[in-house]
């Protein structure tokens, strides 16, 4: 089930998307957003803010994301 987003957290990962290749652009925003919607309930929180999408891209960097 998705959940909604903040408007800072959509902007931070689209800005991230953006960042990478074309070629993996599509892969990587949905492991940022399935691991950042998960950071969100993991706080109980009923929307996705920036602070997740941080969570979300250290996640990644460290190989633990989605």
């Amino acid at each position: 089930r998705e959940i909604p987003w903040d408007a800072e957290a959509q902007r931070i990962l689209d800005e991230l998307v953006e960042a990478v290749p074309v070629l993996v652009r599509i892969s990587t925003a949905k492991r940022l957003r399935d691991a950042a919607e998960q950071a969100a309930r993991a706080d109980g929180e009923s929307e996705v803010q920036a602070r997740h999408v941080s969570l979300a891209q250290d996640a990644m960097r460290s190989g633990g994301a989605a």
